[in-house]
C-alpha cells in the first residue's frame, strides 16, 4: 500500500473526527479523572479483542477490572497480554443472550445519518453477526455483573450491531442501582452508539463526548 493512500484514509478518517484509537491519551485521562472523582470499586468492560487498547487502559488502574470478550481466541489472546495484570479477569463470555443478539443485528432498522461511520452493509450486518455467532464459555453476563449496588464503571465496546441493545440493556437498571454507575461509550460517532448517545440527550442527560470518539456520563449524584 502506498504511503499517498495510507496518508489519504487518514486525511478521511480526520475529516470526520473519529480517531483511530480509543486508548489515545484523551481516553486514559479521562478514565484517571473519572476514577480520582468518583473512585469506583470495579470496571466492567464488554468487547476486550486482544486486551492491548482500553483493557489496557483499565488494566495499569489497579482497579479491579473484568472484561467480556465472546471470541475464544481473542479472549485466551488478551490473557496471555495481561498475564502481569492481576486485577484483571477476561471473561470468554456474550455480554448478552446469544440469539438475542443475532436476532437484533437482523431485525434493525434504524436509520442512520450519511456521516455515521459504519463498516458493514445497513441492511445485512453479516461482520457484525459472524463477530457474535461464536461459542463462548457462558452468555448474558452483562447484567450479571452490573446489576449490583457497586460503584462500577460501565464500559460498552461490543461490536458494532450491538452496542445499542448493550445500553438499553444497561439502562434497564433500578435507579438505585443506576446510580452508582458510571457509563463509557465508545465509537459515538459510529453505528456503535450514536444511537445510545442520542437516546441519553432525548431522556435529558447531558453525556460528555469526547474527541467525538467516545462518551461519558455519570449517574452518581
Amino acid at each position: 500500500m502506498s504511503m499517498f493512500f495510507i496518508k489519504k484514509i487518514f486525511n478521511k478518517l480526520k475529516k470526520k473526527n473519529y480517531p483511530i484509537k480509543s486508548s489515545s491519551s484523551d481516553f486514559k485521562s479521562t478514565v484517571d479523572q473519572l476514577i480520582k472523582k468518583y473512585k469506583p470499586k470495579q470496571i466492567i468492560e464488554t468487547g476486550s479483542y486482544k486486551g492491548l487498547g482500553s483493557t489496557l487502559v483499565f488494566a495499569k488502574t489497579k482497579k479491579p477490572v473484568i472484561s467480556i470478550e465472546c471470541n475464544k481466541d481473542y479472549a485466551m489472546k488478551a490473557r496471555r497480554n495481561l498475564k502481569n495484570y492481576n486485577n484483571v479477569i477476561i471473561l470468554n463470555a456474550h455480554s448478552l443472550k446469544k440469539k438475542d443478539l443475532i436476532k437484533f443485528i437482523n431485525n434493525y432498522k434504524y436509520k442512520y445519518p450519511k456521516n455515521i461511520a459504519r463498516e458493514v452493509d445497513d441492511k445485512f450486518f453479516y461482520k457484525y453477526k459472524n463477530e457474535i455467532n461464536v461459542d463462548s464459555d457462558f452468555e448474558d453476563a452483562l447484567f450479571f455483573l452490573i446489576n449490583n449496588n457497586k460503584r462500577q464503571i460501565v464500559f460498552l465496546d461490543s461490536a458494532g450491531g450491538v452496542g445499542y441493545l448493550e445500553f438499553k440493556t444497561f439502562m434497564k437498571l433500578s435507579k438505585k442501582n443506576l446510580n452508582n454507575k458510571i457509563l463509557i461509550l465508545d465509537d459515538v460517532m459510529h453505528i456503535k452508539h450514536y444511537r445510545s448517545v442520542k437516546e441519553l440527550k432525548n431522556m435529558g442527560y447531558k453525556p460528555k463526548i469526547i474527541n467525538n470518539r467516545f462518551a461519558y456520563l455519570s449517574f452518581i449524584n
